[in-house]
């Protein structure tokens, strides 16, 4: 929310901040690790309802705002919304303020790639470190164009080792990150970019880890619970209230205003899309 806020009011440093849907898929496959999944059929169709009951019932809601609010046609609106129901590029580029949607194609082919992965689980750190060269194959061969993949990957198997060689995978991306930094003026920007965006959400899940454990931490304070319940939510619902047609940027001439007012009807659009996303499972569970 914070890059997309700086992104909104065109801002600097706003890029230093895109790291939230990176962060999720780190997290998100280091305890995809930690479980394995005895059968696929009931594993797909939660994650099915988990990711598509929210995303669906969303685009449902948003859609009269785009065709009442936006200069594009309507069968263009309609027809882009189709697209991005699929997770097709395609539809959600043509619809501003719904560039952020590109994170639910990359987190279903992720969660899609699970039952495959487990397949390899408990043959410890050579697997964090096959995850490693597939990412470095992508980010220099292929431009970090699929980066979001090895590194679910290489957090999936992260997620999976025991707490020695988890240290030694600490060690490990401490070290990458380091030589990085070092590096830092000798790489092409977009390579700076991908690999920092995405080094340092796994070094700081793992510290995190790293803290919990120390410190003997093993339960979040309620609010934060309950706000991990409605982060996928209001991950869908920022982004078109801050860009876009349906933007409330320029309600008053305060952009701190305009952001505490953005965020405030953020939070109780996601648990109001939560619970109604809630009670759609219930019944499609009952039938």
């Amino acid at each position: 929310m914070v890059c997309h806020g700086l992104e909104t009011y065109t801002l600097h440093y706003a890029s230093w901040f895109y790291t939230g849907a990176i962060l999720f898929l780190v997290i998100s496959g280091f305890l995809y690790g930690r479980k394995p999944v005895p059968d696929p059929k009931t594993y797909a169709i939660g994650r099915l309802q988990r990711v598509g009951i929210p995303y669906w019932t969303f685009l449902v809601f948003l859609l009269p705002f785009y065709l009442y609010c936006s200069d594009i046609s309507p069968l263009n609106v309609c027809s882009s919304f189709a697209l991005t129901a699929c997770g097709l590029r395609k539809g959600f580029e043509q619809l501003p303020g719904m560039n952020h949607l590109w994170f639910i194609a990359a987190i279903v082919a992720c969660y899609i790639s699970i039952p495959l992965l487990q397949r390899f689980r408990g043959r410890g750190l050579k697997t964090v470190l096959a995850g490693y060269l597939l990412f470095a194959i992508d980010i220099f061969v292929l431009d970090g164009r699929y980066y979001w993949f090895p590194l679910y990957v290489t957090a999936y198997f992260m997620g999976n080792l025991p707490r020695t060689s988890l240290r030694q995978a600490f060690a490990i991306t401490s070290v990458l990150t380091l030589l990085t930094l070092v590096n830092l003026s000798y790489l092409p920007i977009h390579l700076r970019y991908h690999l920092l965006r995405s080094l340092f959400p796994l070094l700081l899940t793992l510290l995190t880890i790293r803290l919990f454990e120390d410190f003997h931490l093993t339960r979040l304070p309620n609010f934060l619970a309950y706000l991990s319940l409605i982060s996928f939510p209001l991950y869908l619902i920022h982004n078109p209230l801050m860009m876009g047609p349906c933007s409330l940027a320029t309600l008053t001439t305060s952009p701190a205003l305009n952001m505490i007012f953005i965020i405030g009807l953020s939070l109780l659009s996601a648990v109001v899309l939560h619970l109604l996303s809630q009670r759609l499972t219930q019944w499609l569970g009952r039938k």
